[in-house]
């Protein structure tokens, strides 16, 4: 394969904070550069290897690609005071994304995955936000979906 396209995440299913909530605007901002933020995990953990890209298209090298279809099915902001305070779970960050890998070329599913990242902030952290927690939440998860490729040989 000559690339790694992600394409634009499915996020529908989400259950956002209320509108009133501090903590809608960021979850909202996260959601969308999922694709993004997912794709820049991947990069990192298969370094040179292979390029990833972000499509809105879809299209492929001549179909020469593996893409990857995301959907975002929780992202919890969790709770600034519990992270700083309290250090309990109510301050844990979470989001859960299932996805698909599959040919550019012939659209066979080659891989399917789900995978969830907690992330309650270490006490050094100076940004204990929920939109940098949950950023790297789907970085993470973007990164063990680059542990998964290289399992299977695309480095």
């Amino acid at each position: 394969y000559k690339e790694i396209l992600v394409l634009p995440a499915e996020t529908g299913s989400v259950k956002l904070p209320d509108k009133d909530d501090n903590t809608c605007a960021p979850v909202v901002a996260v959601l969308s550069k999922t694709a993004d933020t997912f794709a820049e995990g991947l990069q990192e953990k298969l370094n040179d290897a292979i390029p990833v890209h972000t499509s809105t298209s879809g299209a492929g090298s001549d179909g020469k690609a593996l893409k990857v279809h995301l959907w975002v099915t929780a992202m919890e902001p969790g709770s600034l005071s519990g992270r700083l305070f309290w250090a309990t779970e109510a301050g844990d960050t979470y989001a859960h994304i299932l996805g698909d890998i599959v040919d550019g070329q012939t659209g066979e599913k080659l891989l399917h995955f789900e995978d969830e990242v907690h992330y309650k902030g270490g006490k050094f952290d100076l940004d204990m936000s929920c939109s940098t927690l949950l950023t790297r939440d789907v970085k993470e998860i973007g990164r063990h979906a680059g542990i998964l490729l290289e399992a299977f040989g695309h480095r």
